[in-house]
C-alpha cells in the first residue's frame, strides 16, 4: 500500500516508459486529449540535471499509442535567447512536429 508521502506508482521519471504510459492512461480516462511537454533545448537538462531531448521520441510514441496529442513548451533554460529558441523550434520541426502525436498549431 502507498504511504501518504510515497507515490502509488513509485517515484516519477519521464525516462520510465511504464510510469509515463500509466500517466497517459490516467489522462485518457480523465478525458484529456492533449498535454504540454516541457522542452529544455536540444542539449538542455531539466531542473534535476537530466537531459530531456532524448526522451521526446519515446514520449511522443507513447502519446500516439494512447490517442493523445503533444504540444511543446520551451522552458526558460540557462542561456536561452532568440537564436537558441529558433534552433529549438527548427529541431522540433525536424524531429517532432510531423509526428502523429504532435498537436497541430493554429486553428484546430
Amino acid at each position: 500500500a502507498a504511504a501518504a508521502f510515497w507515490p502509488a506508482l513509485g517515484l516519477y521519471s519521464s525516462a520510465d516508459p511504464g510510469v509515463v504510459a500509466e500517466h497517459l492512461r490516467m489522462m485518457r480516462r480523465a478525458g484529456v486529449g492533449a498535454f504540454c511537454l516541457s522542452y529544455w533545448g536540444g542539449s538542455g537538462k531539466d531542473e534535476q540535471g537530466s537531459p530531456t531531448a532524448p526522451l521526446v521520441p519515446g514520449i511522443m510514441a507513447l502519446a500516439a499509442a494512447h490517442g493523445l496529442k503533444v504540444a511543446f513548451h520551451v522552458e526558460p533554460y540557462a542561456g536561452r535567447n532568440a537564436t537558441s529558441v529558433a534552433e529549438d523550434l527548427a529541431h522540433l520541426a525536424e524531429t517532432s512536429f510531423l509526428h502523429p502525436a504532435a498537436r497541430p498549431q493554429g486553428r484546430v
